[in-house]
């Protein structure tokens, strides 16, 4: 069986540039310097959802590993919003990428603004449960 080179991300404004323009050029085929704002939001998210992937992988193996049990709730209507800045604040990476971002010329403010609202859902269940699951996700394990 073959052995992954270490591909660990570190949570380092270097890094998030270059997990940004990577996702810019090899995800999205865009340049940097011809990139739309949408291409720009959308690289943003991907690179954070690497930081956020490596965080849940690891947690995933430990609590595998200890036999920790888990809870699923299933609801067919709540209202997640916008994703990308609960993301940053929940993973601690909010200052770090506004600050990559700066440094690459681009506005974190403006990219959030492009993220469009899923509208998931609309009833009286919605708001609890979107409260319940960001708050239950932000949770850090020890």
């Amino acid at each position: 069986m073959e052995t992954l080179a270490n591909c660990a991300v570190q949570n380092t404004s270097d890094s998030l540039k270059l997990s940004i323009t990577n996702h810019l050029r090899f995800t999205l085929g865009a340049y940097v310097e011809s990139a739309s704002e949408n291409d720009w939001f959308v690289a943003t998210s991907l690179a954070v959802r690497d930081r956020v992937m490596e965080r849940a992988t690891e947690s995933r193996t430990k609590h595998r590993s200890q036999g920790v049990r888990r809870v699923h709730y299933l609801s067919l209507e709540y209202l997640m919003g916008r994703l990308l800045e609960n993301n940053l604040r929940n993973s601690g990476l909010y200052d770090t990428t506004k600050q990559a971002l700066i440094e690459m010329g681009k506005d974190l403010d403006t990219l959030l603004q492009k993220e469009p609202d899923m509208g998931l859902g609309n009833g009286g269940l919605g708001r609890p449960t979107a409260s319940i699951m960001s708050s239950v996700s932000s949770a850090r394990s020890s």
